[in-house]
């Protein structure tokens, strides 16, 4: 598998779960904060999939 292909679906994972979090425990702020430093983290490695590509 590529590079970029594992890097895009562990970006892909990373939001699914702040995505999960955030549903699953809305008044939470503990929960909120990681969730948020996860959507992060999946976002940059987003970005980096697709710079990759080109």
């Amino acid at each position: 598998m590529n590079r970029n292909k594992q890097t895009y679906i562990a970006s892909l994972l990373l939001i699914g779960v702040s995505i999960y979090l955030i549903l699953e425990y809305p008044n939470s702020g503990k929960y909120s904060m990681i969730a948020g430093a996860v959507m992060l983290i999946g976002i940059i490695l987003n970005y980096l999939a697709y710079s990759g590509k080109k």
